[in-house]
């Protein structure tokens, strides 16, 4: 059995680091896309480069792996995002689903289609039960502040 040393730990993160940065940018898209779903205005905003809201919801946490997808679908309900999945899965369209954006790796990135749920952000806390029902969109320090004044904490 041989011993592992440091210098072969950081040659094995390296590789990995390097993989998962080539697997995010292969994660592209060439061809134009389909007629787009018929979504209205209440359920989804559904973003193009060049949309004067657009670049309002593209910074990425992590810079070095920030793709400009063809479509940002900034969904506000559930049905909004499932319609997008079945569009994308129907027409055979690369997509990514992001959250509130904690992905270090840049995995809720593509150059295709972003399937986004900022927008479905909403926190309820329920301070007799000590539970809180928290949207796909929620970033952790909005969940941090409409628990903190009630009591309850999270992991």
């Amino acid at each position: 059995m041989t011993a592992v040393t440091r210098r072969t730990v950081l040659k094995r993160i390296s590789a990995g680091a390097i993989s998962a940065a080539a697997i995010v940018r292969s994660r592209g898209a060439s061809a134009a896309l389909p007629p787009l779903p018929n979504l209205p205005a209440s359920e989804a905003l559904l973003l193009r480069p060049g949309d004067s809201q657009f670049a309002q919801y593209e910074r990425a946490f992590n810079a070095r792996t920030q793709l400009t997808p063809q479509l940002r679908a900034m969904c506000k309900n559930a049905r909004a995002v499932g319609v997008m999945i079945d569009w994308c899965r129907s027409d055979n369209i690369p997509f990514a689903v992001r959250c509130g954006g904690h992905s270090y790796e840049g995995l809720s990135q593509s150059a295709s289609v972003v399937i986004d749920t900022r927008l479905i952000n909403s926190i309820t806390v329920d301070a007799t039960t000590k539970t809180a029902t928290v949207g796909a969109g929620a970033c952790l320090g909005q969940l941090y502040q409409a628990i903190a004044p009630r009591g309850p904490g999270t992991p």
